[in-house]
């Protein structure tokens, strides 16, 4: 019924959706998470976690349905390469918070520079190592 290309859009989009359902259940499952710059409060009710979680069982059992109807594709995943990813999206977003591109936010003040970008740089560095070592066992693979 699916030519290739369109069962590897529905392929595709299926797996996405797939997936961020998995995470959803994460999160429905888990309680408060308090960091140190970052906080997920768990404010749905227990009879409504409840639901979605039977709402979301009943979307994947569609898309295992869907899967089988129309012989769609397994998008192999591998924890290496979404780290490495991860890292490397991570590690943009941080060099790009450096003192000399917050210019377009607002004077610098002095000082600024020789303050924050030390404590990026290391964390830069960090996760192109995280990513490196990702990298490195993905090949092994």
């Amino acid at each position: 019924m699916l030519n290739d290309s369109q069962k590897r859009k529905v392929s595709i989009t299926m797996s996405a959706l797939e997936e961020d359902l998995i995470e959803i259940e994460g999160l429905l499952r888990s309680e408060d998470y308090i960091g140190m710059l970052y906080e997920l409060g768990n404010d749905i009710p227990l009879p409504m976690r409840r639901e979605l979680l039977y709402k979301i069982a009943s979307i994947k059992r569609d898309i295992k349905n869907i899967a089988e109807q129309f012989g769609l594709y397994k998008q192999p995943k591998k924890l290496s390469s979404r780290i490495s990813w991860g890292a490397s999206v991570l590690w943009a977003s941080i060099a790009e918070i450096k003192a000399g591109n917050l210019k377009g936010y607002g004077g610098i003040a002095e000082g600024l520079e020789e303050a924050l970008d030390p404590a990026l740089e290391t964390i830069c560095e960090e996760l192109i190592e995280i990513q490196r070592i990702a990298s490195e066992f993905n090949r092994k693979e």
